[in-house]
């Protein structure tokens, strides 16, 4: 069987990332791209670096076979994290 990727949607604020890290130890979201020294500065003129590098750490967790939590934004969409988990991994996603 493959590795695990669960996708957490939700509003700002809403507990996506406590949740995700409550699921898997290999969890990502932009917005740790952000975030340096534990403090948080978007931005968003680099908003498609952040998804990219969410994207690569997800596919490489995942060529690993490791379970994976995508924490996103409600505003962003699902084929963003379906290309991060590339074409070539077999994935279950928890809804």
């Amino acid at each position: 069987m493959g590795a695990n990727l669960y996708l957490v949607r939700g509003l700002p604020g809403s507990g996506k990332s406590t949740f995700a890290r409550a699921l898997s130890v290999n969890c990502y979201s932009a917005d740790d791209f952000f975030t340096r020294d534990g403090v948080y500065d978007f931005d968003p003129r680099l908003i498609g670096n952040a998804h990219l590098e969410c994207q690569d750490k997800t596919k490489h967790s995942l060529s690993y076979g490791d379970d994976v939590a995508v924490a996103m934004g409600d505003g962003a969409i699902f084929q963003d994290c379906k290309e991060g988990a590339g074409s070539e991994f077999v994935c279950r996603v928890a809804v």
